[in-house]
Order: C-alpha cells, then structure tokens, then sequence
C-alpha cells in the first residue's frame, strides 16, 4: 500500500465514523431519550433501522466513489494516450464511446463494486456496449477481497460509532432526563421599594 492509499482509507474512516456520531447526536435528543428510556423494543428497532440505513448509505456512498474514480483514471488513460495514435487504430472509436457512456459505465462500475469479489467477467446492466468496453480496456472493475472488506469496513465502522456514541448519551444523560425539573421561586417584592 503507498501513502496515499493509506491517507484515503483513514479519511474515509473518520468521516464514516463521524457521520455514526452524526446520526447518533440528532437522533438522542432530550425528548427521545427519555422515551427510548421507557420503550426499550423501540430503542432496538430504531438501533436497527438507523444502523442498516448508515451501513447502505456509507457502502453504497464508497463503493460508488470507487466506481467513478475508475471511470476517471481510464478517462485520463484515454486522454494521454488517443493524440500519439496511429491513423487507422481503433483507440479513438473507443475512447468516444468510452465518453458518450459515462453514465452507464459507471453504473456498471458500480455494480461490480457492490458485489462480492467473483472470479471471471460478469456484466450486470446488460448493455451490451458498456460491456464490451470495459471488457477491452484490460483492466479489471470488480474489486479484490481485500478492497471489497475495507469498504465493508466503512460502512460497519459507522454503525459502531453511531451505537456507541448514542449508548453513551443514554446512560450518561439518565439523571438529566429521570430528575424533576423545579422551577425556582420567585423572590418577594421587597416592602422598601413601595
């Protein structure tokens, strides 16, 4: 791994970890804390509800990255490569294609990334054209076991976070929310002002 891969791979895991801690902030206000105290099966579901919706929003939110990155680098390939082209080659219809196809390309992209790692060539937006194309640049889309679990790592990293984090505020804020609020007494109108 260079630098650089390690500096993107822990930025993204802050933000994703970050947005947990997000999520869990606005979700554990004063209100529902001291609901989520009383309605325990509620505090559960919600736990569930919001973990599945951080998970798909930070996998598919990376590996989508992922996909337009990939249509980005073979953009540039194409870019420097297409001027020292021999009349003739059959490089300057691809790369033409490769820009009227940007939107399906990197759908395709996209749904290799959030599949699981497989052996062989598989295309899931059966459009033949975009196939083709990504068959003949030579380089692979799907992504590696290692690459695929980190950005499943992303994903679960903000579940954990958020979980945690609103945890923590549920039990440290019990007897803010448990204690009866007094309001203080008005003092006396002094006699001496009359």
């Amino acid at each position: 791994m260079n630098f650089l891969t390690i500096v993107i791979f822990l930025f993204t895991l802050i933000i994703s970890i970050l947005l947990g801690i997000l999520a869990a902030y606005l979700l554990m206000r004063p209100n529902q804390r001291r609901f989520f105290h009383n309605h325990k099966v509620a505090l559960l579901f919600t736990y569930l509800l919001i973990g599945l919706a951080l998970f798909t929003l930070v996998f598919g939110t990376t590996t989508y990255y992922k996909a337009t990155a990939f249509y980005r680098v073979v953009s540039n390939r194409f870019a420097e490569v297409l001027p020292a082209v021999e009349a003739g080659s059959d490089l300057p219809r691809q790369g033409e294609a490769w820009t009227n196809n940007k939107t399906a390309i990197i759908k395709e992209a996209w749904l290799q990334q959030l599949k699981t790692p497989r052996n062989g060539i598989h295309c899931y937006s059966q459009n033949e054209t975009v196939c083709e194309l990504m068959q003949g640049i030579g380089l692979p889309v799907y992504s590696t076991w290692g690459i695929y679990l980190s950005l499943v790592v992303f994903g679960i990293s903000s579940v954990i976070a958020f979980l945690l984090y609103s945890n923590w505020i549920l039990i440290t804020n019990y007897d803010d929310d448990t204690s009866i609020k007094v309001k203080p007494k008005r003092k006396p109108k002094s006699k001496a002002r009359k």
